[in-house]
C-alpha cells in the first residue's frame, strides 16, 4: 500500500510485530522478516515505515532493526497476557507519539482496545488453522482466536495473506468480499551468484 500523506509527505506506517517471539512462531517469522527485507530493498519513497518489536526480535534480526526506525518493547514476549496488554497500551501510545497514519498488524489479529481501534489498520493472516483445525490448539487459544480473528477482519481495511488458497479461505470462512483480501506471496531468497568461469564453461559446451 502506497500513498503520500498531506502536503506530499510520506505516509507513516507502523508495523506491529509484538506477537513475533523469535524461534517460537514458526514459518510466520520467516514470511514476515523476508517481506520486510524485500520492502526495504524496494524502499517506496512515499512510505515511512516504523517497526514496533520485542527485545528478542531486535536481537535476532539486527539488520531489520537497523534498516527501519525501530521501537523496542523491553520484554521477551513469552507471557501472552503481558504482551496483549502492551499492544493495547504501549503500542497505542508509541504509535500516536510517532503520528502513525496506518498500523499493519502482521500476526493475524488486531489487538483489542478502544485506542488501537482508532488507528486505521491492515491485517496479515498467515492461515486460518485456529478456525479450520481447532483441535491443534489449546482450549484457551481456540476461544481467543475464534473471537479475535473475525473481529480483526471486520476492523481491517485490507487483509493480506501469503497465498491464493489462504486468501480464498479467508473469503469463504469469514464471508468477506474478495476485494478486501490481497495475496502477498512468501519471499524467495535470491540464489547465489554464479561465478563467471562457470558461466563461460557452460557456454562452451
Amino acid at each position: 500500500m502506497t500513498g503520500a500523506g498531506p502536503g506530499g509527505a510520506p505516509q507513516r506506517v507502523g508495523v506491529n510485530i509484538l506477537w513475533l517471539v523469535p524461534g517460537v512462531v514458526g514459518g510466520s517469522e520467516e514470511y514476515t522478516t523476508r517481506l520486510l527485507r524485500a520492502f526495504h530493498e524496494a524502499a517506496p519513497p512515499d512510505l515511512a515505515v516504523t517497526l514496533f518489536v520485542l527485545a528478542p526480535f531486535a536481537e535476532a534480526h539486527p539488520d531489520l532493526a537497523e534498516a527501519f526506525p525501530t521501537v523496542v518493547l523491553g520484554v521477551d514476549g513469552r507471557h501472552r497476557p503481558q504482551r496483549v496488554a502492551a499492544e493495547a497500551t504501549w503500542l497505542v501510545r508509541e504509535a500516536r507519539r510517532r503520528h502513525v497514519d496506518l498500523l499493519h498488524h502482521a500476526g493475524g489479529v488486531i489487538p483489542p482496545g478502544p485506542g488501537i481501534s482508532r488507528i486505521p489498520a491492515v491485517l496479515t493472516i498467515h492461515d486460518l488453522q485456529p478456525l479450520v483445525a481447532p483441535e491443534n490448539f489449546s482450549a484457551a487459544k481456540r476461544r481467543w482466536l475464534a473471537t479475535m480473528i473475525p473481529r480483526s477482519v471486520a476492523r481491517a481495511r485490507l487483509i493480506l495473506t501469503p497465498s491464493d488458497p489462504a486468501s480464498q479461505s479467508v473469503v469463504d470462512h469469514l464471508h468477506i468480499p474478495a476485494k478486501r483480501v490481497l495475496t502477498v506471496p512468501h519471499g524467495v531468497e535470491a540464489p547465489d551468484a554464479v561465478p563467471r568461469a562457470v558461466i563461460d564453461e557452460v557456454r562452451q559446451r
